[in-house]
């Protein structure tokens, strides 16, 4: 993002998605938007240009106060190899603003797949205290320079993106049982906790730094990385009117505080969404009717919220991979989404993620993969385990019980990798307690994350030595 240095409110903000690495077999997806502030401004100049050869027309814009106006295109990295840089240039009257410059790596490749973690999931505590047996404590420690420490290891295994997993902490779930927040009530009732000095409400989640979400976005400013924030949590697979009431109202409180942050690239729906399309609760799947028509209602208006205050951002959603027996409903739904980042893919049959791409491609949608680097710790039993811990009941139902997240053997995450070879990015859950640089002063996860970091770490070398960048 940059402004006029004569004063003049005019804005100008650049997003190339996906943020790289990326292969030389993709589209890029490059938005551009220029807001004109309270004050109308003439005569504003602007070009966009890949290695100094310029992407589309120039144009001269007339913008009345307020407006704001946005641009984009798609490019196929076909012919590209290497560091490949996008400029926005933007005049008002004749004044140039300082030039807007975004960076993707392109890599040859066979596949459509880097095959490479380009990006991971942030959670600046985790919800639940045994799954994050292991590293709660030390994140609950984290200072200003311990999260500046994390952005610097996550760029030195070759990642460029950041999600943070949820900017609000409120511990309760969909349906009547758990809560009574309406679109309605939701001002006088929320109860949660802002990771952030949030004005919205008053509660807070005491940490030793004050602000981690602004303290993240700087050090990303200057590593060069991207940035979605997580827009929740106002309560777990709920996407009521209430829902999108307190979504919309976050959104505009974020884009408000963190919009001069150079690496703000878009958001990110915090609440989980089954494949299915249905309550996450068998008691409530009487409703799922209901509960289909409120995740569009959820999505469409979140997007245009988006697209009114920052259209050159981008909203992810990130179900798991059941979908079919929402086959239905999912193509109109990422109409609404800009990126679908699926987990449990590994579980899945190679149609079905052909499947999910030709819908994905058909409304304009990238479609990721959410790779889970993590396994459960089963009692009595050693190693990583993909599926939960469960226990018979006497009726002989199965009950889920929650379990420490520990990190998955390196030679998995590399088969996994290596058969997944058509999207065209992948982003792990989750950086903390999973992956610790062996230097950090604290070490969420042990040894178990300092071992995967350093084998990852090997792994990306022996692929494409450019993607690291030192030993943190």
């Amino acid at each position: 993002m940059t402004s006029s240095p004569d004063g003049h409110p005019v804005k100008s903000y650049l997003t190339v998605t996906p943020p790289g690495p990326v292969t030389d077999r993709v589209e890029l997806d490059i938005r551009w938007t220029i807001d004109a502030g309270g004050v109308p401004a003439r005569s504003v100049k602007v070009a966009l240009t890949h290695d100094g050869a310029a992407v589309g027309a120039a144009e001269t814009l007339d913008l009345g106060a307020g407006e704001v106006v946005a641009r984009g295109i798609r490019l196929t990295t076909e012919g590209m190899n290497g560091d490949r840089t996008f400029v926005l240039s933007v005049s008002v009257e004749g004044q140039p603003l300082p030039a807007v410059a975004r960076s993707v790596t392109v890599l040859p490749s066979a596949t459509r797949s880097p095959r490479l973690i380009g990006g991971a999931w942030v959670g600046l505590t985790h919800w639940s205290e045994d799954e994050g047996l292991y590293w709660n404590r030390e994140l609950s420690q984290f200072t200003a320079d311990d999260w500046r420490e994390l952005v610097r290891g996550m760029k030195a295994l070759g990642m460029r993106t950041i999600i943070v997993q949820e900017t609000w902490r409120n511990p309760v779930w969909y349906g009547r049982h758990y809560h009574q927040m309406t679109a309605e009530n939701y001002r006088e009732t929320y109860a949660g906790r802002a990771y952030y000095p949030s004005r919205l409400w008053p509660g807070r989640v005491e940490l030793p730094c004050g602000d981690p979400v602004d303290t993240i976005l700087d050090e990303a400013d200057k590593q060069g990385m991207r940035v979605f924030l997580g827009m929740g949590l106002y309560a777990h697979f709920d996407y009521t009117a209430g829902s999108l009431a307190w979504h919309r109202d976050v959104l505009r409180e974020l884009w408000s505080m963190y919009r001069r942050h150079d690496s703000l690239h878009g958001w990110y729906v915090s609440e989980e969404l089954s494949g299915p399309l249905r309550p996450h609760e068998q008691r409530y799947w009487d409703a799922t009717d209901e509960f289909r028509s409120e995740v569009l209602a959820f999505f469409k208006g979140l997007r245009e919220t988006v697209r009114e205050l920052a259209p050159h951002t981008l909203l992810m959603v990130a179900p798991d991979a059941n979908v079919g027996e929402a086959a239905d409903v999912w193509p109109e739904l990422l109409r609404q989404c800009d990126i679908a980042c699926f987990q449990v893919y590994q579980k899945q049959p190679p149609e079905a993620v052909r499947r999910m791409q030709a819908w994905c491609d058909a409304a304009g949608c990238h479609h990721w993969w959410d790779l889970e680097i993590f396994g459960f710790e089963h009692p009595g039993k050693p190693g990583a385990h993909r599926d939960g811990y469960t226990k018979t009941l006497p009726d002989g139902t199965e009950q889920w019980i929650p379990t420490p997240l520990i990190p998955q053997p390196m030679e998995l995450l590399k088969r996994e990798m290596g058969q997944m070879d058509s999207l065209e990015y992948i982003c792990a859950y989750q950086y903390p307690g999973l992956l610790c640089a062996p230097g950090a002063r604290l070490k969420p996860g042990g040894e178990p994350a300092v071992r995967l970091y350093r084998d990852y770490q090997a792994y990306v070398a022996a692929r494409n030595p450019a993607q690291t960048e030192g030993k943190p």
